[in-house]
C-alpha cells in the first residue's frame, strides 16, 4: 500500500534517545527518516522537513502545556503513531487527543511499517486533500470530547 513507490516518504521520529533499529527498518522499507529529541525540536522539524508522518515516544517532555501529539494535530494533518507502554486508559486518551495509533515500544517493526503504510495511504487518498502545515496553535481543543 505505498502511495508512490518512486518517491521516498519522510517520517519524523521524535524520541529522547534515537532508536537506531527502528530507523534502519524504516530505511530498508524505503522511508527517509529525520529525527528530533524533544517536542520543541519536533515542531521545528515539521515546519522545515514537512514529513509525511510522525512517530513519537509517549514519554516526551511537554513543550508548553500540551502534549506533543496534540500540538502536531493542531498545526497539521499528518499521520501520528505514538509508541509507549501506557495502560488502556492512557492509550485511549492519546488516540482521543489526535494520535492515529498507540503501539507498544519497542514496536514490532513489521507491524509498525504496515500500519504506517496504511495510514499514509488513507491520508493521501482522503477528502482532506494535500496536507498543510500552520503555525503551532494555542490551547484550542482539536476534537470534541463526548460528555
Amino acid at each position: 500500500m505505498v502511495v508512490n513507490p518512486d518517491v521516498s516518504q519522510t517520517v519524523l521520529l521524535v524520541f529522547p534517545e534515537p532508536d537506531e533499529e527502528m530507523m534502519s527498518a524504516l530505511r530498508r522499507a524505503g522511508f527517509h527518516t529525520v529525527t528530533a529529541d524533544c517536542g520543541e525540536t519536533g515542531l521545528r522539524e515539521i515546519c522545515q522537513s514537512r514529513p509525511d508522518a510522525v512517530i513519537l515516544a509517549d514519554d516526551l517532555p511537554h513543550s508548553g502545556e500540551r502534549p506533543f501529539h496534540k500540538q502536531v494535530r493542531d498545526m497539521c494533518h499528518l499521520p501520528i503513531i505514538v509508541l509507549g507502554d501506557g495502560d488502556a486508559m492512557e492509550r485511549a486518551t492519546v488516540i482521543d487527543d489526535g494520535a492515529d495509533f498507540y503501539l507498544d515500544h519497542p514496536a514490532n517493526h513489521t507491524e509498525l511499517i504496515a500500519r504506517l503504510r496504511s495510514l499514509l495511504w488513507r491520508y493521501h487518498t482522503s477528502s482532506f486533500g494535500p496536507r498543510s502545515i500552520s503555525a503551532p496553535a494555542t490551547d484550542t481543543p482539536t476534537r470534541a470530547r463526548p460528555g
